[in-house]
């Protein structure tokens, strides 16, 4: 099983699409107290457990819908 810390980067533009999904209130809030990196915003999950996981597969599949 894979633990540690997995960032994925969004727009301003994207963000709100973020904030849309079915996420767990703390990783929304973190996502809102992130500074930009450039234009950048970063997402960090901090994986620990199983259940996680399936939150970082509902972002990855939003960031690929974007293109």
């Amino acid at each position: 099983m894979l633990w540690g810390l997995i960032p994925v980067d969004f727009t301003e533009k994207n963000s709100q699409g973020l904030m849309n999904l079915p996420l767990d209130a703390s990783v929304k809030e973190v996502f809102k107290g992130s500074k930009p990196i450039g234009k950048l915003l970063p997402l960090v999950f901090s994986i620990t457990r199983v259940e996680q996981i399936s939150e970082v597969m509902q972002v990855a599949n939003y960031k690929k819908g974007l293109k």
